[in-house]
């Protein structure tokens, strides 16, 4: 507006070269005064973070925001690669209309297309859930139609499009809007997709599947990895493109561990060559210049990795406080673009330590343990007063009991084991243990006196799940190679001594695991997966007849009874408890679907349920229950400014 035509600045490029002169020389900060706070980024000379004071944005303010992501945008969409200078690294609150929420769960709830120039987000809007599209040059979010229910998406390499997950299929949509193209049936249980390279599309199917290779115009998957039993794999999920290869990162996750405990390894999609990438990590993502991410702990770290040998070298460092992260489903709030950009919903950190404790009906919490541990696998004893307890990782711990006193005391010494069942009258604790490539059924006597009775032993994983009423049979679960997890009975002797090899009791080709006998010891419920490979809670007659009933609505783990016949599950769907009642004297074939007749846990109780060893129990008619208790704080942030890095990296010094 100035009068004299040569002071007056001619052109917005003029405003970007203001602009840049500003930002030299500093990292900026800039978050919209909403009250959402950004965990801390590592700053360039690893020290404590150092970040100017937040530029507050408001009304008119939100221009220079739109400027400023549009100057970062364009450098790193024109160029390929992220800022020279570490010091113009920019934190933008990626902003939602009011009304616009993003959605909740442990799946990754955004991806960035590879130039970094486009955010997909999956976010609710009166109550629908569905795609968004956000160009980060732009304020303006905009609905994909036809995408309702979507979930886990990832964008194709040349920008254009967007695979995700619904109706139980997998599709891909145009960005800029269009029909929905069906790729392929994969049930309603998926964990992660990646887009390598035009025409291929990697899925991981199920929670206990591979990974497989997918044509991006539609047609029959492929098998690119297979699960290895004889490790202890369970799962390869959240794969991920490494940009200018052939490799695609994934996450390992192990038989009764979490996915603290994973490992990321890569695959070839030219040999179907696999390699071990990185342990004790979960969600691997790549930077460029070589910067690998992953998460531990809720944690987000880096390592230097060289993208052609895949190897590692360097310790891994913590570059940001908190990440919304699921441990025992190894997912994170967190996406990485080829150009570098990085989105993240920040979140505490997770603990993997609990305690054990009692919750009761109106959802009051009371500590059993003084002390936060590595506690896993909590069960109560037949009378009520003591609790059978590992504590240590998966592979490095021993076996525990603590008294209605509090009093801990250890009754294994380096044994590792899994699942331990209280027999009903002679007070031992049969657990699963492996030594030397050899799965064994032990009995522990009480106390820990005198060395574990061998009950059962073979090649393949074991773990008990529960005694009858009259101490003379015990329901097991073996992982064998022709059909998966599936239920066993061995009998025993008055002494206890095996009576001859155990008897198939549920051997399908689905995964049947978990079981418990009602206190009549004449039904059993079990987890099943053979519905889309969601593991819902069954009931049928034990020790046989008649048929199953299916015992829950939606997603169920750990199936328990009260004293009173109740059965007790955890609702995967909804993260609470709920019950249900016997609806007549038995369970005919023809029964109806056993309806659950009232969840009460609030869905955000601090407590931690999983199928990793994070089990509950119900004390007498269902007064009280026993489970872990987080250490952190109960409250977690509602996810609703994710926090979007431009020219970050996490290592530079």
């Amino acid at each position: 507006l100035r009068k004299d035509p040569n002071h007056r600045l001619r052109s917005i490029s003029d405003v970007r070269i203001e602009l840049v002169d500003v930002l030299a020389g500093a990292s900026v900060t800039m978050l919209r005064d909403s009250g959402a706070t950004a965990a801390p980024v590592k700053s360039p000379t690893r020290a404590a973070p150092r970040m100017r004071p937040a530029v507050v944005l408001a009304g008119g303010a939100a221009l220079l925001l739109s400027v400023l992501a549009g100057i970062a945008v364009s450098r790193i969409a024109a160029g390929g690669r992220a800022p020279a200078d570490a010091s113009r690294s920019l934190a933008l609150s990626l902003e939602l209309p009011p009304g616009v929420v993003l959605a909740p769960g442990y799946s990754p709830p955004f991806a960035l297309s590879p130039s970094g120039s486009h955010a997909v987000v999956v976010a609710a809007e009166a109550g629908s859930t569905r795609l968004f599209v956000r160009a980060l040059d732009g304020v303006a979010l905009r609905a994909l139609p036809g995408t309702e229910d979507a979930r886990q998406p990832c964008i194709s390499p040349d920008g254009r499009s967007v695979a995700y997950f619904a109706d139980r299929k997998l599709k891909r949509i145009p960005l800029d809007g269009g029909t929905a193209l069906p790729l392929w049936d994969f049930g309603s249980n998926s964990r992660g997709a990646a887009w390598p390279r035009e025409g291929t599309l990697v899925v991981s199917a199920s929670q206990t599947s591979g990974l497989l290779s997918v044509p991006d115009g539609g047609g029959k998957p492929t098998p690119l990895t297979a699960l290895d039993a004889a490790r202890g794999e369970r799962s390869h999920r959240w794969p991920e493109a490494v940009p200018g290869g052939p490799w695609v990162l994934f996450t390992v996750g192990f038989e009764g561990a979490s996915y603290d405990e994973g490992r990321i390894d890569a695959v070839s999609l030219d040999t179907g060559e696999r390699k071990t990438v990185l342990s004790q990590a979960a969600f691997g993502r790549v930077l460029p210049g070589g910067r690998l991410l992953f998460v531990r702990g809720g944690r987000v770290h880096a390592v230097k990795l060289d993208p052609v040998t895949l190897k590692t070298s360097g310790v891994p460092e913590a570059v940001l406080a908190g990440v919304r992260y699921d441990p025992q489903n190894g997912a994170a709030h967190l996406a990485v673009s080829a150009s570098g950009a990085v989105v993240y919903g920040p979140a505490a950190p997770v603990s993997p330590e609990t305690y054990l404790s009692f919750l009761d009906r109106a959802g009051n919490l009371t500590r059993l343990s003084d002390k936060a541990r590595l506690f896993r696998d909590p069960r109560l004893s037949p009378d009520g007063r003591s609790v059978a307890v590992v504590v240590g990782t998966s592979t490095e711990s021993d076996l525990f009991v603590v008294d209605e006193r509090g009093t801990i005391s250890q009754l294994t010494f380096r044994l590792s084991p899994h699942r331990p069942v209280f027999h009903p009258t002679d007070g031992s604790i049969a657990v699963g243990a492996e030594s030397k490539g050899v799965w064994r059924l032990l009995s522990v006597a009480p106390e820990g006196k005198g060395p574990p009775r061998v009950l059962y032993e073979g090649s393949r994983r074991v773990y008990p799940n529960a005694w009858s009423p009259d101490g003379r049979s015990l329901v097991f679960q073996e992982d064998r190679a022709e059909t998966g997890w599936d239920l066993l009975v061995l009998d025993v002797d008055v002494a206890g001594a095996p009576g001859g090899p155990p008897r198939p009791l549920a051997d399908t080709p689905f995964h049947e695991t978990n079981a418990m006998l009602s206190p009549d010891g004449g039904w059993i419920a079990y987890e099943s997966d053979e519905l889309d490979a969601l593991v819902q809670a069954h009931v049928r007659a034990f020790p046989g007849g008649g048929g199953k009933v299916r015992a829950s609505a939606a997603g169920a783990r750990w199936p328990t009874w009260a004293r009173d016949g109740s059965l007790y599950f955890w609702d995967t769907s909804a993260h609470r408890l709920s019950f249900a009642k016997r609806s007549g004297p038995t369970f005919g074939e023809n029964a109806p679907v056993f309806p659950a007749e009232g969840p009460f846990t609030p869905a955000l109780a601090p407590i931690t349920i999983s199928v990793t060893g994070a089990r509950f129990d119900v004390v007498g008619n269902g007064e009280r229950f026993l489970v872990l208790e987080k250490s952190v704080p109960p409250h977690e942030p509602v996810l609703t400014r994710p926090v979007l890095l431009l020219g970050w990296d996490p290592l530079r010094r």
